[in-house]
């Protein structure tokens, strides 16, 4: 494994979110609605965090990990976000193009990790392909966003 790390494998895989760099978010930044302005401030706020998916029995489990309290409570502040994993691992593209899987939830604060976890769990509606192959996920960017608004984080999918 890279890095220094102490963090032991689990299986698996996962990707590390980063929120976009308020600039590459341009059509967020033109609005000046107060809504827009809101999104943009909490999205600020954030700082990188965790996509886990995992396959046991039926479809794929899956679960944001945040590190700081800001990122967590950022993230439950969204009723409804999409996740998109798309056809390419290339995060300098545009998301115009349809991808490889998408999925959109709705997060319940009830879901959310007990304690001091910091963790959003969710399932699937299908099960993904946790491999390197026409239709796998490892290689591939992860887009996280608002429901038909501004991105949230992007990252690339890994072995865990």
């Amino acid at each position: 494994m890279c890095g220094d790390s102490c963090r032991p494998a689990f299986g698996g895989t996962i990707a590390v979110l980063f929120p976009p760099a308020q600039s590459a978010n341009s059509d967020a930044a033109l609005s000046s609605s107060p809504q827009s302005m809101a999104v943009q401030s909490t999205i600020a706020s954030m700082f990188s965090f965790y996509l886990y998916f995992f396959n046991g029995e039926g479809n794929t489990r899956a679960f944001f990990q945040m590190k700081d309290e800001a990122t967590y409570r950022a993230m439950q502040s969204f009723e409804r976000i999409d996740i998109r994993i798309e056809k390419s691992g290339d995060i300098t593209q545009s998301l115009e193009a349809a991808p490889l899987k998408e999925y959109k939830l709705a997060l319940d604060p009830s879901k959310a990790g007990a304690g001091d976890s910091k963790e959003i769990e969710f399932m699937l509606p299908f099960r993904l392909d946790l491999n390197v192959s026409e239709h796998g996920v490892i290689g591939r960017q992860v887009t996280v966003r608002e429901v038909g608004g501004s991105v949230l984080a992007i990252g690339v999918i890994g072995y865990n």
